[in-house]
């Protein structure tokens, strides 16, 4: 007795492809997700070391690290007259390996692979640092543009952002300040929202990035690290004199 031999007709053979196809979507998502939620952490970890590296830069100078400085000013070292940021200032604080990027005047330059959001879209052979810092707190001081600030005027450290994720221009480069971001005035309502303007990279930069599914990691005065979506951050998150 013979038995016949059945294959897939093709209404199970399309099936099982759709099937197959769903499954790997699903896998494809699930991995994403898991990649994004890790970086998210990575850059959290990150922040509280940036903030640590502020807090003992804070004690030592007595004022926050400004965002830009002219090196060879008063306080600071000497060398050839150019201008440094905050990056530069808290590197020796980081705790972490640094890596020679280039020489500025007599001055090497370093970059430190915490200054870098794991997140960031923008591959370059040298990554550069992807956080921006508060003006209205760690004040641009190069060619005596702003003030140094210290602790005892920011009475609110637990509302105060010092350092949040900015975006990157279609080199890698950010810019260590983010003043685009500052309220155009001090007196509206301490509840007004930050200006969002330009959330991307690979343009102009001093903005903040809401690169973590639409949120952005805030590191505050006080040192805790915050996750904050679009539209959430407020005047009062910015400017200290409220």
């Amino acid at each position: 007795m013979t038995s016949k031999q059945h294959g897939f007709t093709l209404v199970e053979l399309l099936t099982t492809i759709t099937i197959v196809a769903i499954l790997i979507a699903l896998a494809s998502f699930s991995a994403k997700k898991a990649i994004a939620s890790v970086n998210n952490s990575k850059c959290s970890n990150q922040l509280r070391q940036i903030g640590v590296a502020i807090n003992l830069y804070t004690g030592e100078m007595g004022h926050y690290p400004p965002a830009t400085i002219v090196w060879n000013s008063p306080g600071y070292i000497s060398g050839s007259h150019v201008q440094g940021s905050w990056w530069d200032q808290i590197s020796e604080h980081l705790g972490t390996k640094t890596t020679f990027q280039r020489k500025v005047g007599s001055l090497d330059m370093y970059y430190n692979p915490v200054l870098h959001c794991p997140s960031s879209t923008i591959s370059t052979e040298t990554p550069y640092a992807s956080y921006g810092c508060n003006t209205q707190v760690m004040q641009d001081v190069a060619y005596g543009n702003g003030q140094l600030v210290s602790a005892m005027r920011v009475n609110r450290p637990s509302e105060i952002v010092l350092v949040t994720d900015t975006n990157q221009n279609s080199g890698g480069s950010s810019s260590p300040h983010l003043w685009r971001v500052n309220p155009s005035t001090s007196e509206g309502s301490s509840e007004d929202p930050l200006p969002i303007c330009i959330d991307s990279d690979g343009g102009a930069t001093n903005y903040i990035r809401y690169r973590h599914n639409g949120a952005t990691n805030c590191l505050f005065a006080d040192g805790h690290v915050e996750s904050k979506k679009k539209g959430t951050l407020k005047n009062r998150n910015w400017v200290i004199n409220y």
